[in-house]
């Protein structure tokens, strides 16, 4: 990173360290090797990663020109596979709900933000 890193996450199966940066970018290392996997950058300040319990998917902030929002990624692929709307402030932090298929997000203006990640519903 070239700049501070703000925050960092391991993969439930721990193969992969994920580590964002003020600067927007998300770097996936695999544990195993010591090496960079993936990488890709945001252009805002990556608050929060958060890897779906079964190690597929990660989600990070995002943020859109109407609103802020939560990107969920294939760790395979690094591929946008969701993007959840709803904030019109940064999320915060979010988490998985255990069935994978659901997450919760938090912002300044909402406590929770329940959101199907398949279908970027709001629940």
């Amino acid at each position: 990173h070239d700049t501070s890193v703000s925050t960092l996450v391991t993969s439930p199966n721990s193969n992969l360290l994920a580590t964002g940066c003020e600067d927007g970018t998300t770097i996936l290392w695999d544990n195993r090797e010591n090496r960079i996997v993936r990488q890709w950058a945001v252009g805002a300040p990556i608050a929060f990663l958060e890897f779906s319990s079964d190690s597929k998917r990660i989600a990070s902030p995002r943020i859109s020109a109407v609103d802020h929002e939560v990107a969920i990624r294939s760790v395979a692929e690094c591929s946008l596979l969701a993007l959840l709307s709803g904030h019109i402030m940064p999320v915060t932090t979010c988490a998985w709900f255990p069935d994978d298929i659901k997450i919760a997000s938090v912002s300044a203006e909402t406590i929770a933000s329940g959101t199907q990640a398949p279908t970027s519903r709001c629940i």
